[in-house]
């Protein structure tokens, strides 16, 4: 989970964060299993659009199931 919103990180003057580099290595080691603040999730059916090409749908499924999505906040089962 990344907790920065890029908005508002541009509006403290903050306009690379978070790294994109970063960003795009930690989707990689974690197949595309990550959630930012400032997605667009506001429910299931949102987070089951957000599943990259390079991971089954079985595995986005087990990933899936265990995010909770409300308006306020992702919770992640381990």
């Amino acid at each position: 989970m990344i907790p920065v919103d890029h908005a508002m990180a541009v509006k403290k003057r903050w306009g690379r964060m978070p790294l994109p580099e970063l960003v795009d290595r930690i989707k990689e080691k974690t197949h595309g299993r990550v959630l930012k603040v400032d997605d667009d999730v506001k429910t299931s059916a949102d987070l089951a659009k957000l599943k990259p090409d390079n991971v089954s749908p079985g595995d986005w499924k087990q990933f899936a199931d265990r995010v909770q999505v409300t308006d306020l906040y992702y919770e992640i089962s381990f």
